[in-house]
């Protein structure tokens, strides 16, 4: 009986202590004020995961998680239902003995943790509203197993050997689709021929690699996959994805995780099957070698190639021969539609996002040189040349402003910071405000009004 009381008794505390703070916060509800040991008593009355945050005053990422993730209403919508939510600063109070206990080494650090104290399932580092929602359903999927994927983890050095233990880890962190490209890769090796073509193993990397998933790189359990192409049609495809698909996948995959490691041997996979851009228009060695320096911030040779590419290559593209190849794909696909048994709407409406589909490749390939230009220069200029590469582009978008009203916005907005950025404060602000009234987009008012602002108090961007 007290135990009943007690429970109850917990359990309107935290409905109370819940109530008043959704006044004034639509994110998460964090507990406030309680000790460790009161929050898992709630868990425990409430039979909940309990959902920790762990932060410190200094982390920039756990400050992007709290104004831009924790504080949305769809986020909330899942944490608030199914998870009691506490913040610990891993350096002071009960922080630094829990972070020991939980093994925290970096932040932020998401723990979940039953009402026993243990945990079930990790995750850590900034990441979007979506990425973050599904580490929440992981792990509510984690509470009800057996073996959690934590232990799993813990077993994994002394077991990654064992066949058996490496299929089983791997299917379970594929279910939770966890980053598994080298734990495949190293499952794959161990493998004989004859197993490496099992129906079940190929499976397994065709799910990490279709496109949801992105967890399948280029190497062996690719060409594992490749070469049991006979048995493609065997295998549960979610999305009837071709082992072409899955190879471009696995191109992307490598090129992130390239730049993400600074791994130049990553790097060189993917260019050995890439085209030289007098070859491929846009998707070419030298589009990878430009995303690699910028993302890994090798200004110089980014500036560079930037200018070479844009210079000798970008702008040297004939504007009839983008035109003929426009009205070439159009048609192809206008031809689609009309063959389709399936298609049921406006066949022109439909085929209309083609009509300029090969120019507005050029147009993005422009503005993304010099939105970047714009992030790792400021000499001024490198900044007018970028300012240049724009005004092309407006010279373009202004043939046919209906077509291309949906990346003019974005378009404007790299001109206006390349102009701000060169002291033409009065252009930026006037090309902003003047989109702003073109558009009368409420969404667009509310991305580009902060940055009006900025520039108006003489900001830095």
């Amino acid at each position: 009986m007290k135990n009943t009381i007690y429970s109850a008794i917990i359990a309107l505390l935290i409905s109370v202590s819940q109530f008043l703070y959704a006044q004034e916060n639509v994110g998460i509800n964090f507990l406030k004020n309680k000790t460790w040991e009161e929050t898992i008593a709630i868990a425990k009355a409430e039979n909940k995961l309990i959902f920790v945050d762990v932060y410190t005053d200094w982390c920039g990422p756990c400050k992007v998680m709290d104004n831009e993730v924790f504080n949305q209403t769809k986020v909330a919508s899942v944490f608030n239902n199914s998870f009691i939510n506490y913040k610990l600063d891993a350096e002071k109070g009960e922080g630094p003995a829990l972070a020991k206990k939980y093994t925290v080494k970096s932040y932020p650090n998401y723990l979940f943790i039953n009402s026993e104290g243990i945990l079930v399932y990790r995750s850590t580092s900034s990441m979007p509203v979506n990425d973050f929602i599904n580490v929440g359903k992981n792990a509510l999927l984690e509470a009800n197993q057996k073996e959690s994927i934590v232990q799993l983890d813990l077993l994994y050095p002394q077991m990654r050997k064992d066949k058996v233990f490496m299929k089983r880890y791997l299917d379970r962190r594929t279910l939770l689709r966890l980053e598994n490209s080298d734990l495949l890769d190293e499952y794959i090796s161990m493998l004989s021929e004859e197993e490496r073509g099992e129906i079940t193993n190929l499976q397994l990397i065709a799910d990490n690699g279709m496109f949801l998933a992105k967890n399948l790189q280029l190497g062996i359990s690719l060409e594992t996959l490749k070469k049991h192409k006979s048995k493609f049609g065997d295998l549960k495809l979610s999305y009837k994805e071709g082992i072409d698909g899955i190879e471009n996948t696995a191109i992307k995959t490598t090129q992130k995780k390239a730049i993400a490691k600074k791994d130049v041997n990553l790097l060189n996979k993917v260019l050995e099957l890439k085209k030289s851009a007098h070859i491929s228009m846009f998707d070419n060695k030298e589009s990878v070698e430009l995303e690699y320096y910028f993302g890994t911030r090798q200004n110089l040779q980014f500036i560079k190639l930037a200018n070479a590419y844009a210079t000798n290559h970008l702008l040297k593209i004939s504007l009839d021969t983008l035109a003929k190849r426009d009205v070439s794909l159009y048609q192809f696909q206008l031809n689609n539609l009309r063959n389709s048994k399936n298609f049921k709407g406006n066949l022109e409406e439909e085929a209309e996002q083609y009509k300029h589909a090969v120019t507005i490749q050029l147009t993005n390939a422009l503005n993304t040189l010099s939105k970047n230009v714009s992030v790792v220069s400021n000499d001024s200029g490198q900044l007018k040349k970028a300012l240049e590469w724009m005004n092309y582009i407006e010279k373009i978008t202004d043939t046919d402003p209906s077509y291309y009203e949906n990346v003019i916005p974005f378009y404007t907005e790299s001109q206006a910071i390349l102009n701000y950025k060169i002291g033409n404060k009065k252009i930026a602000i006037e090309k902003l405000e003047n989109m702003l009234v073109k558009f009368k987009n409420p969404r667009i008012n509310s991305y580009f009004s902060p940055i009006i602002l900025k520039m108006k108090a003489n900001e830095i961007l």
